[in-house]
């Protein structure tokens, strides 16, 4: 299972996998929990556009602040009232440099 993945990995044409069920992986049969949680899905993904469901992009939300905590950083948000939103993505950046927005690494 990992070297399907890794096979489909090698090929920009595929654009992903796609799993039927992952209800079994509970059971962490051979470590494959293991392995995808800590090797191959290490970093989150956010769900790719979808433009059947819905063509208009979300508008952009605007941040009213962040306050540091001791568990970490607060973040305000005030979304756009034409949005549905769910989640917010949000990629840490290192001091004044841009964000590499492609790099699953950035996202929190």
């Amino acid at each position: 299972y990992p070297r399907q993945i890794g096979l489909n990995r090698l090929y920009p044409e595929i654009k992903g996998s796609m799993h039927f069920s992952l209800k079994d992986m509970n059971n962490n049969p051979l470590g494959i929990k293991d392995r995808l949680t800590n090797d191959i899905y290490k970093h989150p993904a956010l769900i790719p556009p979808m433009p059947w469901l819905d063509h208009d992009p979300p508008k952009q939300p605007t941040l009213k602040g962040a306050i540091p905590r001791d568990e970490g950083i607060a973040v305000g948000i005030i979304d756009n009232r034409e949005n549905d939103s769910a989640y917010y993505a949000i990629y840490r950046v290192d001091g004044k440099n841009e964000v590499d927005i492609q790099n699953p690494k950035n996202l929190l």
